[in-house]
C-alpha cells in the first residue's frame, strides 16, 4: 500500500494513475518489452523486417527509394519541377512547350513530357522482374504483367454482355463494345484538323498526325459527336 499523502483530491488521483505500471508492449519475435509503440515499431523495422522498407515521393507519386536522403534531394528537384509547371499555366491550362498539348492537370504534362520529349538516357525504366520487359511508368508493368505472366484463374476479366467476348483490362472491353456494340451516330469521332481522317480511337489519331502532318510540331484534331459510356 502506499504511503502518498495530499490535501487535494485531483493530486490523489493523479498519484493513483501515475503509480499505476504501464503497458508493456512485447515483441513477437524476441524478449523485447517496451511501454512506448513507437519503440516496438522502430525495433521491429530495424531488427526483424525481412522486406526492406521504401519511401515514395508525395509530390509525383513516381518516385520510390530505400534511402530517405536519396528521397530528400529528390524532393528538393521535385519541388522545383513543380515551380517550373506553375510557369506553363495560363488561365488554368498547362500547355507544352514543344507541341500543341493542353491540359488542366500538372500531373498530365509531367506525364506526356516523360513519355514525348524526355531523351532515353534521362528516363527512370521500370523493369518486369520477370522477363526484363521495361517501361515509362509503373502502371504499365502491372498491366504487362496481368497481359503476360498472370495465370488464367487469377486474372479479373472483363466481360461483354452483348457477346462472348472478355478482356483483361476494362480500356479493352470498352474498345470492343465502341467498334463492334456502338451506333455510328453514338461514337464520338476523333477528326483530324487537316484532312479529312477520322478514327474511333485518339491514339490513332495521334499517331496519323505525327507520321502524315509535321512531324515535330505537334498533334491536332477535334473530336466530334459523343460517346456511349459502359
Amino acid at each position: 500500500m502506499s504511503s502518498h499523502v495530499t490535501k487535494y483530491p485531483e493530486t490523489l488521483s493523479l498519484h493513483f494513475t501515475c503509480a499505476q505500471p504501464l503497458q508493456q508492449y512485447r515483441c513477437k519475435d524476441c524478449p523485447l518489452r517496451t511501454p512506448l509503440v513507437t519503440i516496438l515499431n522502430n525495433h521491429v523495422e530495424n531488427k526483424h523486417q525481412t522486406t526492406p522498407r521504401s519511401f515514395e515521393c508525395r509530390s509525383c507519386n513516381g518516385f520510390r527509394t530505400l534511402s530517405k536522403l536519396v528521397l530528400l534531394k529528390h524532393s528538393l528537384l521535385c519541388v522545383k519541377k513543380l515551380k517550373h509547371l506553375k510557369r506553363l499555366q495560363h488561365n488554368g491550362v498547362y500547355k507544352c512547350r514543344y507541341c500543341s498539348l493542353k491540359t488542366k492537370f500538372p500531373g498530365n504534362l509531367t506525364r506526356h513530357m516523360k513519355l514525348r520529349h524526355t531523351p532515353l538516357e534521362d528516363i527512370r525504366w521500370y523493369t518486369c522482374d520477370q522477363c526484363g520487359f521495361q517501361a515509362k511508368q509503373k502502371d504499365n508493368i502491372k498491366s504487362h504483367k496481368i497481359a503476360r505472366h498472370l495465370p488464367p484463374g487469377k486474372i479479373q476479366w472483363f466481360v461483354c454482355d452483348k457477346c462472348p467476348y472478355r478482356g483483361k483490362k476494362l480500356s479493352a472491353l470498352k474498345g470492343h463494345v465502341m467498334s463492334l456494340h456502338t451506333a455510328e451516330e453514338d461514337i464520338q469521332w476523333y477528326e483530324c484538323d487537316r484532312c479529312c481522317f477520322k478514327s474511333k480511337k485518339k491514339f490513332n489519331l495521334q499517331v496519323h498526325v505525327k507520321r502524315m502532318h509535321e512531324e515535330g510540331r505537334g498533334r491536332g484534331g477535334r473530336r466530334k459527336g459523343r460517346r456511349k459510356k459502359l
